[in-house]
């Protein structure tokens, strides 16, 4: 989110600031709603940030097309993965390693009821039961 300010400020020349208005007062100074703004940005910046780690250390689940999840990370199975402050129906099939790096308890973690291995795989295959 604030990678936008930098690039601005590598592309174009600074001149000054619109003052007397909404973010900055008569004397040029930011004012409490930019102020605010910019913690927006920041906490942004965090999430994602937070995100990218997350997805990191869970990559999706990759499909074969014919109703089966699998993992092209070594030693990564299937499971459904509910990233800590997420809804219920914005949980994903990630690949977790094993032994995982956190704890594998509901609900971060659900494992898929039909799973096998195939070969260095582990596949899983979708159910009813499962969503």
């Amino acid at each position: 989110a604030m990678s936008w300010l930098r690039e601005l400020a590598t592309k174009y020349r600074f001149l000054g600031v619109v003052a007397g208005g909404h973010f900055y007062d008569e004397q040029g100074r930011p004012t409490p709603a930019m102020q605010g703004y910019m913690l927006k940005l920041k906490d942004q910046d965090q999430q994602d940030s937070l995100k990218e780690a997350w997805s990191r250390q869970f990559p999706m689940c990759n499909a074969d097309g014919r109703g089966g999840l699998y993992c092209s990370v070594q030693g990564g199975r299937p499971m459904w993965v509910l990233q800590p402050g997420r809804e219920e129906r914005e949980r994903r099939c990630a690949c977790v390693r094993e032994p995982a790096p956190l704890p594998i308890m509901p609900p971060t973690f659900k494992p898929f009821r039909h799973c096998w291995q195939d070969g260095q795989k582990y596949k899983c295959r979708v159910d009813r039961s499962d969503l």
